[in-house]
């Protein structure tokens, strides 16, 4: 019985933990039955064993018709989403970086070989991270979906037709676009802020052509900010990628865009009340590049545009995140009122 004690072995270590000792049992059971078969047609005890696991065939795959479901890192249910998903981001990704090279080398056409080289490297890197975090944020949500579709159909009492969750009603129904949107934004900001804030600024032209770009941002400073930048903006791809697979506002969905909202516009005002995130040079670099002349009215007026919007930044963005939220949250409330609360 070794060989059977070995087939069986593998068998059942490829099964989940809470279903190896009941398949063990069963399998042992069918493969003695199967044995004493052939023992009592004359067959010995070793070839008949032999024939036996021959006729059962590779264990591996008799183990997979043992599992309750197929494993997928991104099953069926969300493949081609994840795909749609994944194209616009490398896409996205890609005519981005080319934008910027493309910036850069008309800023300062002496250092293309420089420009390009950068270039590469960022198609090279970016990308690979792009891929990682959008599997990463599918696997997540297929394990969640699947989890939650099991357990909502089936239950603990089996399934019911009345268990069936109803029709998304059209009111609700969320634009694939606003989603693609909302990927492709957060995504253009994750790229310019990580690789080219200084093209974030004022623009100086000279004969119609552009020379230079002033930064608005003291970029040390601003690159202090990029980890929680890239956290923030994994967590937008997550709540517009949660968007497009609901396909409709559900209480998780709502959850998700107002926590959203409130986290972000928290940062938002961190950041943007640091002083010292702003170029201090800013104004000197105005009247250096020729595009207002040193005591002029002009450029005191600038200066207290400037001023003013280094100081208004932080009340708009609060205001906004207010105004956000609260719309969010009353349009939740009328959602559970309508709906009920156990709409997920």
């Amino acid at each position: 019985m070794e060989q059977v004690n070995r087939y069986i072995y593998v068998v059942t270590q490829k099964l989940p933990k809470q279903q190896r000792a009941d398949i063990e049992r069963e399998l042992r059971g069918l493969i003695e039955d199967m044995i004493e078969e052939r023992v009592m047609g004359g067959e010995e005890d070793e070839s008949a064993a032999e024939q036996v696991l021959i006729e059962l065939g590779n264990p591996h795959d008799l183990a997979a018709k043992y599992r309750s479901e197929p494993r997928y890192l991104i099953s069926p249910l969300l493949f081609d989403t994840y795909l749609s998903v994944l194209k616009i981001i490398l896409i996205c990704i890609v005519l981005i970086q080319i934008f910027v090279f493309g910036i850069s080398f008309i800023l300062d056409p002496t250092h293309v070989q420089e420009q390009f080289n950068h270039l590469i490297r960022a198609l090279i890197f970016v990308p690979v991270q792009g891929f990682a975090w959008t599997t990463l944020t599918f696997a997540f949500l297929d394990y969640a979906m699947r989890k939650e579709k099991k357990a909502g159909i089936a239950g603990k009492s089996g399934w019911h037709p009345a268990k069936l969750p109803p029709i998304p009603d059209a009111k609700w129904e969320i634009k694939q676009s606003e989603s693609v949107l909302g990927i492709m934004f957060t995504i253009f900001f994750l790229v310019l802020f990580t690789f080219s804030p200084h093209l974030i600024g004022a623009t100086v032209f000279s004969e119609g052509n552009l020379k230079n770009v002033i930064p608005f941002f003291n970029l040390e400073v601003f690159r202090e900010y990029l980890p929680f930048i890239w956290i923030l903006g994994l967590l937008g791809l997550f709540k517009d990628t949660v968007r497009w697979v609901k396909k409709s506002w559900t209480n998780s969905v709502f959850l998700t865009h107002i926590l959203f909202t409130i986290i972000s516009g928290l940062f938002g005002v961190f950041m943007f009340a640091n002083p010292e995130l702003y170029n201090a040079e800013f104004m000197n670099e105005l009247v250096v590049y020729g595009m207002v002349e040193a005591g002029s009215e002009k450029l005191d007026t600038l200066a207290k545009i400037w001023s003013l919007a280094i100081e208004w930044i932080v009340y708009l963005i609060g205001a906004f995140t207010l105004i956000e939220g609260i719309q969010s949250g009353v349009k939740w409330i009328r959602f559970r009122r309508s709906h009920g609360s156990k709409i997920v």
